[in-house]
């Protein structure tokens, strides 16, 4: 063993440090097991997604994968962030199957709309008065939804409801269609 790995901090080390809150382990460590997180992420084909979405949730999966290691199970850390990291992808694609699934569930043709429904069925019905306490109470939801939007998401969030394209907003802030649409799929996911 070299002078240099004698000197260097183990992964318990910096993980402890890490939860006693120096953020500069954090850097550390995840240099440590950035090829890991790019292995695997490179290793699923997820829609929608482009690479730089997938290492951003790779790096909050290895935040909450050092809170939640225990050393004592017997289980070094690269290989709980490992299975961390593969279960995550593996409930990502799962649940993008499932959606897929549900489209056609809800599917009736439209003849047979108009044979079973009635002109009554499609007017509108009165809206309720919106009260002051309505307007509160909406007005607190929206801060504390900003609050857990990065400062990307609120970017994009902003263009698009002014009415932006996706395209236009890609290229407004140097990124690709793809990173637009995940920000976009984040803040909807965010919301409900």
């Amino acid at each position: 063993m070299s002078e240099m790995e004698k000197d260097r901090p183990t992964d318990l080390d910096l993980i402890e440090g890490i939860k006693s809150g120096d953020t500069e382990k954090f850097e550390e460590l995840f240099k440590r097991y950035q090829f890991l997180a790019l292995k695997v992420t490179r290793s699923y084909v997820v829609i929608d997604y482009d690479v730089d979405d997938l290492l951003q949730e790779a790096r909050i999966l290895f935040f909450q994968g050092i809170h939640e290691y225990k050393s004592e199970r017997g289980m070094s850390f690269g290989n709980f962030y490992k299975l961390k990291l593969n279960h995550f992808f593996y409930n990502l694609i799962r649940r993008q199957n499932a959606a897929k699934r549900q489209g056609a569930k809800y599917c009736d043709s439209l003849d047979e709309v108009q044979e079973n429904s009635s002109d009554e069925d499609y007017r509108y019905s009165p809206q309720k008065e919106v009260t002051p306490e309505d307007i509160v109470l909406v007005q607190e939801d929206m801060s504390n939804y900003y609050k857990l939007l990065s400062r990307y998401e609120k970017q994009v969030l902003w263009a698009y409801t002014k009415g932006d394209e996706i395209i236009d907003i890609a290229k407004l802030y140097g990124k690709s269609m793809e990173s637009v649409k995940n920000a976009l799929s984040r803040c909807r996911t965010k919301f409900n």
